[in-house]
């Protein structure tokens, strides 16, 4: 039986939400240094192999502008900064760190809201009115704020000094990019902001995305195109999935992946199983039959299918799996580190898929509501669909006296994954968060039935799947519940978050449900996809 790696799952996750993390769009860091697990710590590896800094770290990023995010090892598992040379920029002393981004980053102390630095580690401003914050992009940060009932969130934007430029007041957001921002209202349609706040495009998508060179991909019903700054559609919507892919589209149409030119016209017939993005590469990885291999822009295959996973090229490298292991390859794919590394780090994955980074949001450690979820006192049992029952794991309250440490029984659990039930057990996070999708595996025609995420901690900008083919009659519906309880003399509370879909399938057939994406603790986590069979009815 074959064996693979722990990420390989979560770069299937990537691949299936792909759409909602607007792919592509920003200069692409040249990976010096690459961190992989050896043993159980982090290390970094140069282009040939060879360690250059040792393994220390419980968890690394890639080096962005000259400095990477980690985590110690040993107790207190603190976060800091380091340079190319291995050495902290300045102590690793934080609960929390986002990556610089305009010459700012933002970090969270023990008991304390976030506070925005610069590249020496001096304070700039603190921002105690944020639940969640992002990284600065075009000088401007996305924050959220709690709305009056302590459980729904608002979301606004501050400058680089610290001034709230635009007030809390949207159910989502994305990251200003062109001058303009997607934003959503409580109904869940999308729109545009300027940089004052105002709305220049109203709200009439059902999801937006950010503009890249004075275009941006929306969805519209079931169907996704392109618009341009004035809002008027450059694309008519009409395919299942776009990512932006520098001077082309990357498209899913009826389930298969091929490519438009910027003005939407198909220059590469949909033809693979999946596919990422060329990312400013000659070569883009695509899925024939059960492997991996490589295309030129003109579609044909440049590197034979032969790999169990393979991502984009990052200038002349690209990470592919192989027997069970991670390795790195050159334009002519041939090995330049062999298939060695069981693990690498998630950030790696998140960024040679996306050109993002997984460390862009941090959360208050000073949350409000965590003491108003501690007064509650809901079911000792949590009931999921289906009887499914999950027992929660632990989210901590620092604002109470020597912090109430959150319950960490957890049970195997059955969710649909793909064609058939699997048992999982989670290992998300070093806080062991858990956040995954529940739907029935087969459900007749014109039936109702739900599609429910389930988040084991608090959690905030929840983004939805792009689902195709199902009609959704309402949501997401959030809820909370949570319970409190003695645990070995010691009070305990049990929480979970749930994210729920009233859904109608018009038509038989096989349907794919994405995954979604979360934030919690101050990083982006991501479900599993599921797989609908819609009959017929008797």
């Amino acid at each position: 039986m074959r064996t693979f790696p722990n990420n390989l799952l979560f770069l299937c996750i990537i691949l299936m939400g792909l759409i909602s993390c607007n792919g592509g769009g920003e200069d692409q860091e040249k990976i010096k240094l690459i961190p992989v697990v050896m043993g159980l710590e982090y290390q970094y590896i140069d282009q040939e192999g060879k360690i250059i800094i040792n393994p220390q770290f419980t968890n690394a990023s890639i080096f962005y502008s000259g400095s990477a995010v980690v985590q110690t090892s040993g107790s207190g598992n603190k976060w800091g900064f380091i340079d190319e040379k291995g050495k902290y920029i300045f102590p690793a002393v934080y609960k929390q760190v986002s990556i610089f981004k305009d010459g700012l980053a933002w970090v969270v102390n023990e008991n304390a809201s976030p506070n925005a630095i610069n590249e020496k580690g001096d304070i700039i401003f603190n921002l105690p009115v944020a639940e969640h914050v992002r990284s600065f992009q075009e000088g401007y940060a996305a924050f959220s704020q709690l709305s009056a009932d302590k459980v729904n969130e608002k979301w606004g934007f501050v400058d680089k000094s610290g001034k709230i430029s635009v007030n809390p007041q949207f159910s989502n957001v994305e990251n200003f990019s062109d001058g303009k921002c997607a934003v959503s209202n409580e109904e869940g349609e999308w729109g545009y902001i300027d940089k004052s706040g105002n709305l220049i495009i109203p709200y009439q998508f059902n999801n937006a995305q950010s503009f890249h060179n004075g275009k941006a991909i929306v969805r519209s019903l079931a169907k996704v195109g392109v618009i341009t700054s004035d809002g008027k559609y450059f694309i008519n919507p009409q395919f299942q999935n776009m990512v932006y892919d520098d001077d082309r589209y990357l498209i899913n149409q009826d389930g298969k992946f091929g490519w438009t030119d910027k003005d939407g016209k198909i220059i590469i017939n949909p033809q693979f199983n999946n596919a990422y993005p060329f990312s400013g590469s000659a070569l883009a990885p695509v899925q024939s039959g059960n492997n991996w291999g490589y295309i030129d822009k003109d579609g044909k295959i440049a590197i034979n299918p032969q790999f169990e996973y393979a991502l984009p090229f990052n200038y002349k490298m690209a990470l592919v799996v192989s027997g069970g292991k991670f390795g790195f390859i050159n334009l002519d794919g041939k090995y330049v580190i062999n298939p060695q590394f069981g693990d690498v780090s998630r950030d790696l994955l998140v960024y040679l898929s996306t050109r993002k980074s997984l460390f862009i949001e941090v959360i208050s450690d000073n949350s409000p509501r965590m003491i108003m979820l501690e007064e509650k006192r809901i079911s000792d049992s949590i009931i999921v669909a289906d009887s499914l029952t999950v027992v929660m794991a632990q989210a901590e309250n620092r604002r109470r006296a020597d912090s109430i440490e959150i319950a960490r029984q957890y049970s195997r659990f059955s969710v649909n994954a793909g064609n058939k039930n699997q048992d999982l057990k989670s290992s998300v996070s070093d806080q062991d968060i858990q956040f995954y999708a529940q739907a029935e595996a087969v459900v007749p025609v014109g039936e109702k039935f739900t599609l429910t995420y389930t988040l084991n901690t608090q959690g905030s900008n929840f983004r939805g799947p792009n689902i195709q083919g199902i009609n959704i009659l309402s949501g997401p519906n959030t809820s909370t519940k949570s319970s409190i309880r003695m645990v070995n003399g010691s009070n305990r509370m049990l929480i979970i978050y749930t994210y729920t879909y009233l859904l109608e399938a018009p038509s038989d057939g096989i349907f794919n449900i994405p995954a979604a994406t979360v934030s919690a603790n101050g990083k982006q986590f991501i479900s599993n996809t599921l797989s609908i069979k819609v009959v017929k009815s008797n």
